[in-house]
């Protein structure tokens, strides 16, 4: 809501989420606390999303992630945007963020901007300017950005670049994960178990107000169906995967 995003861009935008979860140092979870900060001044801005989620990542990557992370590119994002002061400082260092329009040019490109507009800059001259641009509390965390847009050793892609091609490049994420974090014995399992409460619950509603005793007396059948079930499965378990493989159906009578 925050960024503005609507049903249609749901999709893509869980699978950028996923391609950060995987390729930066945060949860999806704490990834979305840092967009629920930020996403407001962002889509102000125009800050669009691969560059916020590509932000947030590299601030993970130092550090600061969720809700602190969001308060951190909130401020800066306003700063940059709309703070006189900030302005003011980008001008005499003779990095404009916005184009001949007044539309703002991005916020990799406007990184890209400041970090050449300091590159000769002293340490003190450093933080002195970063410090008008981002304010004092949060000059740290904007020098990481910085520090992200900077190319590699022998030009080699920034640490923004690599991580925002994992997020433009990100559709059936998702999907992906989905099938790796499903396909193991724990969900089988936990979907074995959801089908026996289904049917647990099938039969109490089928007996009503004989709900309590046939309980009772199932339970004492239980251990001994459990027995039966597990020896009959042990002693053919080769048929019952040819048969589970095959689609095909296997009836078992068990006990008795």
């Amino acid at each position: 809501g925050a960024m503005g995003i609507e049903i249609d861009g749901l999709g893509s935008y869980l699978d950028k989420l996923v391609a950060a979860n995987n390729n930066a140092n945060l949860s999806a979870g704490e990834l979305m606390e840092t967009l629920l900060g930020s996403g407001g001044a962002a889509r102000t801005l125009g800050v669009d999303m691969d560059d916020l989620i590509t932000a947030s990542g590299i601030l993970a990557n130092n550090g600061k992630k969720g809700a602190e992370a969001g308060t951190a590119l909130n401020s800066i994002i306003n700063r940059i945007g709309a703070n006189d002061k900030a302005r003011d400082e980008l001008e005499r260092i003779g990095a404009s963020v916005f184009d001949e329009k007044g539309n703002f040019i991005g916020l990799e490109e406007a990184l890209r901007r400041i970090n050449n507009a300091v590159s000769g800059f002293s340490d003190a001259e450093l933080t002195a300017s970063l410090k008008k641009i981002a304010g004092v509390n949060y000059n740290s965390q904007f020098k990481y950005l910085l520090d992200g847009v900077k190319e590699g050793a022998d030009g080699a892609s920034s640490a923004w670049e690599t991580l925002e091609g994992h997020i433009a490049d990100s559709a059936g994420a998702m999907d992906t994960m989905h099938e790796k974090t499903t396909d193991t014995l724990a969900m089988a399992k936990a979907r074995f178990d959801s089908a026996v409460a289904d049917m647990q619950i099938g039969l109490v509603d089928v007996f009503a107000d004989d709900a309590k005793d046939v309980v009772n007396e199932l339970a004492e059948k239980i251990p001994d169906i459990t027995e039966s079930l597990t020896g009959f499965v042990s002693d053919h378990k080769d048929e019952i995967e040819d048969a589970l493989e095959r689609g095909g159906e296997l009836l078992v009578n068990v006990g008795g």
